[in-house]
């Protein structure tokens, strides 16, 4: 069957919807390198910021993952500290105003905070966290 002028051979016939994918895909598409100085300092001016933000971003989700704080790095009574392969988690508890005579000192926090604990107890319920100005109180969730 002969074809006619001008009309397209059904083979090579294609949707909208692919001739519009097809568009977007060729390098002069929408997305394309910036060709002027102008628009490379703009693209410049763009994508400095936006990398800041990410790297601040990161940094604060970082420490949050790390210890329960947003905050820029960890504090030295973080609201979870990970000590003995536990969690423990800061508590205000008015009764435990001094550290316990028996406690001595097992580690430190990632922000600096001393650790004490039970000696003989590797596993106890509680831990005081000292930073320069106060013990903070951790307790072991779940009780055991």
């Amino acid at each position: 069957m002969p074809i006619a002028r001008g009309s397209i051979p059904p083979e090579n016939r294609h949707s909208r919807a692919h001739t519009a994918f097809v568009t977007l895909m060729e390098p002069r598409g929408i997305l394309r390198a910036p060709k002027t100085p102008r628009a490379k300092v703009a693209c410049a001016a763009l994508l400095l910021p936006l990398t800041g933000l990410l790297n601040v971003v990161v940094q604060l989700a970082g420490v949050h993952a790390k210890s329960g704080e947003w905050a820029w790095s960890q504090s030295a009574t973080p609201p979870k500290v990970h000590f003995n392969g536990v969690e423990y988690l800061r508590i205000r508890h008015p009764t435990f105003p001094d550290l316990p005579p028996e406690d001595v000192v097992v580690g430190k926090t990632p922000g600096g905070g001393v650790i004490f604990a039970a000696p003989a107890d590797p596993s106890s319920q509680l831990i005081y966290v000292h930073d320069d100005a106060h013990y903070a109180v951790y307790v072991r969730p779940g009780g055991g």
